[in-house]
């Protein structure tokens, strides 16, 4: 036998986490088609051990697969030049999010982003059986900002600010909790102040993400999209001030200007960043 039909049967054997654990490893190694395969055979791993294919810890192997799937049809998109406003995509970068484009190079883009719909509702639903903790509004913050990408993509803007709305309020919400995903009752400061500013940063991107969508609505929505950068880069700016060590200076900085460089191209009064420190 080859060694890459032992590489095949060795991952038929794999568990599910392990075959998880696979699939990002293809994904990181840019081994999309493999990646999305072993994503889709941990899937179904967990749902026929289930019993149930809308049991609660199927919700992240849902998540994983759509997430992957619409990356995919966003690198195809650069890769082919498929792209929007450079800046826009700058902004979004920098604030931690994967911007959408229009999809294109795949032998079936569209049935692609269907699929990734599929899976991600089925992580929102797989979601919301779990307790209601602040992992818990992270994670359906996540399906629901990634809902928001699909629509985007398929330019149903109008659905695509209803999911980005509904992923900032739990953000906000999972804030609101007083704690962060993952801390435990041992959490160091540094870690917690990490966590916190994560989730702060995560609020900064969707209001970047309904602007923009805002901004993109046949007719454009511009003042309400200029409302949504504006306080995306009062809430960046509002991190900076702290200085907090846990929090990257230069980032901040580099996604607070190019917000209000976006706020100005809008025809808003674009707010004053304050200089850039060092460390």
């Amino acid at each position: 036998m080859s060694s890459d039909s032992e590489e095949g049967a060795s991952e038929e054997e794999l568990t599910a986490e392990e075959s998880l654990a696979t699939a990002r490893e293809h994904e990181q190694d840019g081994n999309t088609e493999e990646a999305l395969l072993c994503y889709g055979h941990a899937l179904q791993i967990v749902v026929e051990a289930a019993g149930d294919e809308t049991a609660a810890e199927c919700a992240p192997y849902y998540y994983a697969y759509g997430d992957a799937l619409m990356t995919s049809e966003d690198r195809t998109a650069r890769e082919l030049g498929e792209v929007g406003d450079e800046d826009d995509d700058g902004d979004a970068a920098a604030a931690g999010v994967v911007r959408p484009t229009s999809p294109g190079g795949r032998e079936r883009p569209e049935d692609d982003i269907e699929l990734a719909w599929e899976m991600l509702e089925g992580a929102r639903v797989c979601y919301g059986k779990h307790p209601d903790t602040v992992e818990r509004c992270v994670n359906l913050a996540d399906v629901h900002s990634r809902l928001g990408d699909v629509m985007q993509a398929n330019e149903m803007f109008a659905q695509a600010v209803t999911e980005y709305t509904r992923a900032h309020r739990l953000r906000e919400q999972a804030l609101a909790g007083g704690a962060a995903p993952s801390d435990g009752a041992g959490a160091d400061g540094a870690a917690a102040a990490r966590a916190r500013g994560s989730l702060r940063r995560a609020v900064a991107a969707e209001l970047c993400n309904i602007g923009r969508v805002l901004q993109w609505s046949v007719p454009p929505r511009t003042a309400e999209a200029v409302t949504h950068y504006e306080r995306a880069h009062a809430l960046v700016e509002d991190l900076r001030r702290e200085n907090s060590p846990e929090q990257d200076e230069a980032e901040l900085f580099e996604l607070s200007e190019g917000i209000a460089n976006k706020i100005s191209e809008l025809g808003g009064t674009a707010p004053n960043s304050a200089p850039a420190r060092k460390r």
